[in-house]
């Protein structure tokens, strides 16, 4: 290898890199994005037992790492539809999980996040029906958000919902596709006031738990990885403080819904990339978050391995988000850990590397663990039908 030594914090998200889930041990922590000619390549730390990221053409991936069947199928299908966000690479990994691909435990996993998808989307859909007919008519609004999402067609939920788009100046059936589409938007978030978080919102708490959680146990054992466990540390305070921010700005926005409704799809690109930057912060969180729970029982100089497993997966704050008050997270970004080498290898280098079997078992345990996020789930039903298509029923 001859890799060009530039030390380089990444400029942007983009720049960063989306986290891919690969189960190959070779290829821990990679994440994939696209170069200067709009072509996909992926980022590799530690290639090799080597310091810094190495990055390859993903093309050219699977002649110079023996893949796992699992992460030749992922291969394939990043080529196919490059994802443009964590959310959309999520989608990807939950439909090769979902074919069992990557074992019974990740197919398990896959299934409980795709049925909580569904609910959520069904749960922030009623709880937005929910708000704009009790802010716009007297009707029982538990009884005509429970109709309208069955599709039941009673004379009371039709006048309701007629009563209600009317009072926002839409038709009922505009009311009822700008409710599925706000939904589908702010789903992954949730609605602050419906009490279903979405799962970037669990996310957000669990990554928050994390970091102090670290922070808890590195005030007494501040002798084990003290660089690494500081450089852990600053970037998750400022990865929460961010999150934060971000949350505020999407829950103050969704307060005004009928505001929102009635202009509906005006305000839908801005949502959508604020749900889009709370999910690059959140990129390659869950993975830490679960590597830190398995080491919490364990001795500290196991917990001290974990925290170098943790440093190296740890996602660095992009230069355009890191704040001058926040030198050490600036500082530290721009470590060896960090260094990027653009390197040619030639094809086949570890071609023949023997893949180590109970490695990957558990590096597929930890993927299906960080695909839900362990925050406790609240104790709400979330299972009401939501139909895919026009609810013209409101309308006729």
């Amino acid at each position: 290898m001859s890799p060009n030594h530039r030390a380089t914090a990444p400029s942007s998200f983009e720049a960063r890199g989306i986290a891919v889930p690969f189960t190959t041990p070779a290829l821990t922590g990679s994440r994939v994005r696209r170069d200067d000619r709009d072509r996909l390549e992926v980022l590799i730390p530690s290639l090799a037992g080597t310091d810094g990221v190495y990055i390859l053409p993903l093309r050219a991936l699977p002649d110079t790492v023996s893949l796992t069947h699992h992460d030749r199928i992922l291969h394939d299908s990043i080529l196919a539809n490059p994802p443009a966000d964590p959310m959309q690479m999520r989608a990807i990994v939950l439909d090769i999980a979902l074919s069992g691909a990557g074992g019974a435990d990740l197919a398990t996993a896959a299934t409980t996040a795709r049925d909580r998808q569904r609910q959520d989307i069904a749960a922030t859909a009623g709880a937005i029906l929910f708000r704009v007919v009790s802010a716009c008519t007297t009707a029982d609004v538990a009884t005509v958000t429970r109709d309208a999402l069955a599709n039941t067609t009673h004379d009371t939920t039709r006048d309701a919902l007629s009563a209600a788009a009317a009072a926002i100046g839409r038709s009922p059936d505009q009311l009822y596709q700008s409710s599925v589409g706000l939904a589908d938007t702010i789903a992954p978030v949730g609605l602050p006031w419906s009490g279903a978080p979405g799962i970037l919102r669990d996310m957000a708490l669990a990554q928050a738990t994390t970091v102090a959680a670290i922070t808890t146990w590195y005030r007494s054992n501040a002798r084990y990885a003290p660089t690494r466990a500081a450089h852990v540390i600053a970037t998750g305070r400022k990865t929460s403080d961010l999150v934060a921010q971000t949350l505020a700005r999407i829950d103050t926005t969704l307060h005004s819904t009928t505001q929102i409704l009635s202009v509906w799809p005006d305000p839908a690109p801005v949502l959508a990339a604020l749900v889009s930057r709370l999910a690059w912060l959140l990129d390659g969180w869950m993975t830490i978050c679960q590597l830190w729970d398995m080491a919490r029982s364990a001795s500290d100089g196991d917990v001290e391995a974990s925290l170098t497993n943790i440093h190296q997966r740890l996602p660095p704050l992009p230069t355009c988000v890191i704040a001058a008050d926040a030198p050490h997270v600036q500082r530290t970004a721009n470590d060896d850990r960090h260094r990027q080498h653009r390197t040619k290898c030639a094809p086949g280098d570890w071609r023949s590397a023997a893949t180590d079997a109970a490695t990957v078992a558990r590096i597929q345990t930890l993927n299906a663990r960080a695909l839900n996020a362990p925050a406790p789930r609240p104790a709400l039903p979330r299972k009401l039908p939501i139909p895919l298509t026009s609810a013209a029923t409101a309308a006729d």
